[in-house]
């Protein structure tokens, strides 16, 4: 029965308009006050195939990091900690304060964690060897 007097009731709805306007008003003041900063890196300068002909060095310490992670030092197996790694390297340090450090040759493999590499080149710096130089296998035919 429908009476005359009863008004028919609206289901209420939500008006999706304004919803979408403020949306859009907060995406683009978040997209206005997000700053995007550069991460920081490591800056590698990379070894090349190509050295000076002329180019020399005399006193090398290599350090050889394999595949499975061990490390050797002028052929002496090394534990793969910073601390250990750097009582290695300061043997090689001149006594003479005037003589130069030599330089710290790594030959990694290309399969070799990059924390063992690392870890060496950290060594290094604490046993103030800072020139450190990386291997390169030279590529027959090239």
């Amino acid at each position: 029965m429908n009476f005359s007097g009863r008004k028919s009731r609206n289901d209420p709805e939500i008006n999706l308009i304004p919803l979408i306007d403020v949306m859009l008003v907060i995406i683009i003041f978040l997209i206005m006050t997000t700053t995007f900063d550069k991460l920081g890196g490591v800056k590698l300068n990379l070894p090349s195939e190509k050295a000076d002909a002329g180019q020399t060095v005399v006193n090398v310490v290599h350090v050889v990091v394999t595949a499975a992670g061990a490390i050797k030092i002028s052929g002496k197996d090394i534990q793969t900690d910073v601390e250990s790694i750097t009582t290695a390297l300061v043997q090689f340090k001149p006594a003479d304060k005037n003589a130069p450090a030599p330089a710290v040759q790594i030959n990694a493999d290309a399969k070799a964690p990059f924390n063992v590499v690392s870890n060496v080149m950290q060594a290094a710096r604490r046993a103030k060897l800072s020139s450190i130089t990386f291997g390169v296998k030279q590529v027959a035919g090239s």
